[in-house]
């Protein structure tokens, strides 16, 4: 059965209820500023894999045209993107946008500004630094991990820098290793080197495995 995508309304609606905001002040207004909230409420009321998504926005503001990107909430639902609260940006009519999850407009967490030469976190390294036994559980783990830097380095032990230098490429291109790298590094007291939106998106991916039905031997 297809899920179904909620109105604006809907969720305005729900959003106003869950805030003991009375009728006679469910207006589309009480959503501004607030579009992370917004997209979290909306993500629960798809269900089934719908993710609230933090990150930059790139498109046009109309109050504020020279600026080149804003913080900014969405969901991402099956390859779409459904915005709630674009119109505040646009100055229109409220109402749901959606559009490809790999829009232009939309950067996840950052992840395709930092792969710009001018944001990109330059790789550390490695010289008279301390070394950390990671204990790796994939086995093939350090060797995906060597291929992130350019002289294929040794990745059984890496320094916190190199491993800072990891968290802050974008999880989607770490095939699902996020879950680990991260959870290596919360134990060896490291956490806060891992952005925020990182940290949700490999969440949402553990959330993803422990739902899906495990195989019949």
């Amino acid at each position: 059965m297809p899920v179904k995508i909620p109105t604006l309304r809907e969720v305005l609606t729900e959003y106003c209820e869950k805030r003991n905001i009375p009728k006679r002040r469910q207006v589309y207004a009480t959503m501004m500023g607030k579009c992370y909230v917004v997209s979290v409420l909306m993500a629960k009321m798809i269900g089934n894999g719908a993710r609230a998504v933090y990150g930059k926005y790139h498109g046009s503001n109309v109050e504020r045209p020279n600026i080149l990107f804003h913080r900014h909430g969405w969901v991402e639902y099956k390859g779409t993107i459904f915005d709630p609260t674009r119109w505040v940006f646009e100055d229109k009519k409220p109402h749901m946008w959606s559009g490809p999850a790999d829009s232009d407009e939309y950067d996840e967490g950052s992840w395709k500004m930092l792969e710009d030469p001018i944001f990109k976190i330059e790789q550390p390294k490695r010289e008279n630094e301390k070394l950390i036994f990671l204990d790796w559980e994939t086995p093939w783990l350090p060797l995906f991990l060597s291929e992130l830097f350019d002289d294929s380095r040794i990745c059984t032990h890496m320094t916190p820098m190199e491993l800072h230098y990891v968290a802050h490429i974008s999880p989607k291109h770490l095939d699902g290793h996020s879950i680990e790298v991260y959870e290596r590094m919360r134990e060896l007291k490291l956490g806060a080197m891992i952005p925020m939106d990182s940290q949700l998106y490999a969440d949402s991916l553990r959330k993803a495995a422990k739902k899906s039905p495990r195989r019949k031997k």
